[in-house]
């Protein structure tokens, strides 16, 4: 046999590149940070609950709001590397185009950064932080959607900035702040959207104050459901929900215009799929979809009810065998991860009557408001760990002529949420077109003197729904 002669060149040449490879990405752990390389460490702009480099503010008559950021590099230099911002506004086309938004530049002189440059100290991995304040101005268009664009460059150092790393994009969205009372207790109105209209909430006031009587809408509800044969958990509506979001424009807007946040329920519709037996990596997916709906309709956060469901077996790579307080945690968890700015607000009933920490993160953190059953006095500060008062309801009422309600008990019951600092309260089955002369006048009434020291004003106008006349079971919603 003929032995093969040894190449020479072709060894110098890979001994060379090896020594190249090796000078790059050599490297010495010293410290917990990270290692320490020594040429072109990559780094990114950094902002807490920023997602894909947004990260989402709004800003009212009145006030003003902060962001801060810093630059963090993914290992550790073994130089002071300096970075510098600047207010590019070159970056609101790249941002609009690859979010396919409309953003318009926010005005540069409601703007102050505390300084433009900051420094990773040698052995460190973050920057010093920059603090953003942006400031409300009458020019601004209420409900539009500006962006502050920061973009990141080297001043001094051996670093290099990817492109889709190098800015953080703060949008910014001047709103109207008719709704905020004299004791800050905020006010939900979950809804039965099949035969009611939203936009009747605007029909109630406090008489002294100016304020609308509802600080939040929850749309009741789109479903959520499993489907057998593509092993996905997806949400679904019926043709009377699906008439109302896709002409969220007329029927959806209106309220937010006036300071009204306005939230879609998610309630599991008679299969195998609850909020709460939702593997890790489902619970991601269908977080995934929440987000694409509330962005689709332009919504402001979202309510989970997990009432019904659990129907059977699913796959277990997709449902766990039954509900588990870890599963519904994860879910909110990973919802609120992808909508920070939004609200994720729990209905405390059923599975939901408590939540754990995930990944550190207290259910406080990642749940904004608990809201209980009806009368209900449970303090759910106790079960969901790092949730505050101002979080919480108590005492939540049906307006229904159909649900009887206890005088007594609701007063006491609304005294009592006040006098021992509760932040929320909710009412349910709103509808002035059936039945707003029996309890629900009354029951808003209460709410009014007691909540608010205030009288209700009811202007008696009425708003019909124009879809409660359509038939058809819930189809799977595929973002059209």
């Amino acid at each position: 046999m003929k032995m093969k002669k040894f190449n020479l060149c072709s060894l110098k040449s890979l001994l060379v590149s090896a020594f190249i490879i090796f000078s790059i990405t050599s490297c010495k752990d010293d410290g917990k940070d990270g290692p320490v390389i020594n040429e072109d460490i990559p780094g990114y702009v950094f902002a807490e609950g920023a997602v894909a480099q947004i990260v989402n503010k709004e800003v009212k008559e009145g006030e003003t709001q902060n962001q801060s950021f810093v630059f963090k590099l993914r290992a550790k230099s073994k130089e002071n590397v300096e970075i510098t911002f600047n207010y590019d506004e070159s970056l609101v086309k790249h941002v609009n185009d690859k979010n396919k938004k409309n953003y318009i530049v926010f005005p540069q002189d409601l703007v102050n950064f505390s300084k433009k440059d900051v420094t990773v100290e040698t052995g460190q991995t973050t920057s010093d932080s920059i603090e953003v304040t942006i400031k409300y101005s009458k020019s601004l268009e209420k409900n539009k959607e500006y962006l502050i664009p920061v973009k990141a460059s080297v001043k001094k150092g051996t670093v290099s900035i990817p492109e889709k790393d190098s800015y953080l994009a703060i949008v910014v969205k001047p709103v109207a702040d008719n709704t905020t009372k004299s004791t800050g207790i905020k006010i939900f109105s979950c809804m039965e959207i099949n035969d009611a209209n939203p936009l009747n909430h605007l029909s109630f006031k406090l008489k002294e104050s100016g304020k609308y009587l509802f600080d939040a809408v929850i749309l009741f509800s789109a479903n959520m459901q499993y489907n057998e044969a593509t092993k996905k958990v997806h949400l679904s509506l019926n043709p009377k929900n699906k008439f109302l979001f896709d002409n969220a424009e007329k029927y959806i807007k209106p309220l937010q215009d006036e300071g009204i946040k306005v939230l879609f329920s998610v309630l599991p519709h008679h299969t195998a799929a609850g909020l709460s037996n939702l593997t890790d990596e489902t619970c991601k997916a269908f977080a995934a979809e929440l987000k694409k709906f509330n962005d689709k309709y332009g919504l402001d956060g979202v309510f989970f009810d997990d009432e019904y469901g659990y129907k059977g077996a699913g796959d277990p790579s997709v449902l766990l065998p039954k509900p588990s307080i870890s599963a519904s945690s994860r879910l909110a968890y990973e919802t609120k991860n992808v909508m920070p700015d939004k609200w994720v607000t729990v209905y405390a009933y059923s599975h939901l009557r408590s939540m754990q920490a995930v990944e550190g993160k207290k259910p406080g953190e990642f749940v904004d408001y608990a809201l209980p059953d009806y009368f209900d006095n449970s303090d759910y500060t106790l079960t969901f760990e790092g949730l505050s008062k101002k979080q919480a309801g108590i005492s939540s009422l049906p307006l229904s002529s159909v649900l009887p309600w206890n005088e007594t008990y609701l007063n006491t019951g609304l005294q009592q949420l006040r006098d021992e600092g509760f932040g929320a309260n909710m009412v349910y089955a709103l509808n002035p077109d059936k039945y707003i002369e029996s309890s629900q006048l009354k029951v808003l009434e209460a709410v009014t003197r007691i909540l608010f020291d205030d009288e209700l004003l009811y202007d008696g106008k009425t708003y019909s729904s124009e879809w409660a006349d359509k038939e058809g079971d819930p189809e799977e919603w595929t973002g059209q």
